[in-house]
């Protein structure tokens, strides 16, 4: 899709990608949100199950109809293999490895460390978790939007740059507010961590697309990314459970 773009809105059409990570956690916040009402029986959560089975079935069998982009050509996976791509890219392969752990760290802080903490202290409940899902899920999905939006029409680099200083210098101050437990500051803790966050992931779909020539793009982004947001943000949770 950012390839099709031919430089026309690529960074807003990037981050419509990257906000439907946020559509997703939104529909399913929703779906907790109504399976965790008084009214639901114990058995309700089984739904939840069911639905994503579904939903994943029907996107893997819509992937397979997908065309690649016109200018795709395929690659020689014997000369240009994963070696020769970390050989002739490393700080291309670098970027897209934090890039790709910068787009779960935060957000995992949020969603699967914070708000499960506080449920376990006995802070909010389940609905309300849920209702935090869905406000932090809808927020982060405007914000990369607009984001992406600003990155057509001015330097990328400079917004994502920006995003990044404005999470380094939030991430202690609002961490504190969210541990006052004091809910209103629960909520604002937490609007402005995914705000800051998805400011710097909103140009990062086509940001990424620039970084390696066409041979190498879909496995540069692809692994690099995978492997980031694994290593780095997979372990974000657990690192700070640990603390």
């Amino acid at each position: 899709i950012v390839e099709q773009a031919k430089g026309k809105n690529e960074f807003f059409r990037g981050s419509i990608i990257r906000s439907m990570t946020g559509v997703g956690w939104l529909v399913a916040a929703i779906i907790g949100l109504i399976l965790t009402m008084p009214i639901m029986p114990a058995w309700s959560w089984r739904i939840a199950f069911i639905i994503g089975g579904i939903a994943g079935l029907l996107g893997a069998l819509y992937r397979r109809k997908i065309p690649e982009s016109p200018n795709f050509t395929p690659a020689d996976l014997e000369n240009e293999s994963l070696i020769v791509l970390y050989r002739r890219f490393p700080i291309q392969t670098l970027m897209a490895f934090f890039i790709g752990a910068m787009s779960a760290m935060p957000f995992n802080t949020v969603i699967t460390f914070i708000n499960p903490v506080l449920l376990t202290q006995h802070v909010i409940t389940k609905h309300q978790l849920m209702g935090l899902q869905c406000l932090v899920s809808f927020i982060g999905m405007v914000t990369l939007l607009i984001s992406g939006k600003l990155a057509d029409h001015r330097n990328p680099r400079i917004i994502m740059i920006i995003g990044a200083i404005l999470l380094i210098i939030v991430t202690i101050p609002t961490l504190l507010a969210i541990n006052t437990h004091y809910f209103p500051y629960i909520i604002s803790g937490e609007i402005i961590l995914i705000i800051t966050n998805q400011l710097l992931l909103g140009p990062a779909n086509a940001y990424l697309k620039r970084l390696f020539p066409m041979h190498f793009r879909y496995r540069g982004i692809a692994f690099n990314s995978a492997l980031g947001l694994s290593l780095l943000g997979g372990s974000t949770p657990l690192i700070e459970g640990n603390l």
